[in-house]
């Protein structure tokens, strides 16, 4: 079964590569620029871009489990439009791009910072809203969008497990 991992050459990614091949899954690693973090490894590297829907296409055609790391993470207010662009519109691609391709699982990595905090007394966990708020820091935001986007994959029947 082969598997595709975005954001493969990030932190978290890098991790999961290993231990896919570590239990000997065929491995495809997609990869935006920096190629340093899967470098050795026995992953098919693809380059791509999640801002790319033609590339995500290509890089999941045979691939039956796709998991989702790619994300723009930025404490910066002024940096909406790259962090909508990665979380939000990236994770719409990566949706509409395992539809066609037959994937049979999308594993996505979310945030924490995708759900309401409140009331803080309370332990945050997935039963609490997504963020509504303009207001809200733009990763946060960004996160709640890209989670909606999720959402509509599976109204689209596309199978989806996620991750906080």
């Amino acid at each position: 079964m082969t598997v595709v991992v975005t954001g493969a050459t990030g932190h978290a990614g890098a991790n999961l590569g290993r231990a896919l091949l570590a239990q000997g899954r065929p491995t495809r690693a997609l990869a935006h620029v920096d190629k340093q973090a899967v470098k050795g490894l026995d992953v098919e590297v693809i380059e791509g871009d999640i801002c790319d829907l033609e590339s995500l296409v290509d890089s999941f055609d045979g691939a039956e489990v796709v998991y989702h790391l790619a994300a723009h993470i930025s404490l910066l207010k002024d940096e909406w439009p790259l962090l909508e662009s990665a979380n939000a519109i990236g994770t719409r691609n990566v949706v509409e791009a395992c539809l066609p391709c037959g994937v049979c699982c999308l594993i996505y990595f979310s945030s924490i910072h995708n759900i309401t905090q409140a009331p803080v007394n309370i332990p945050v966990d997935e039963s609490h809203p997504l963020l509504e708020s303009q207001r809200c820091p733009p990763y946060d935001h960004s996160k709640a969008a890209a989670e909606k986007e999720v959402s509509k994959g599976i109204e689209k029947r596309l199978e989806t497990m996620r991750s906080l």
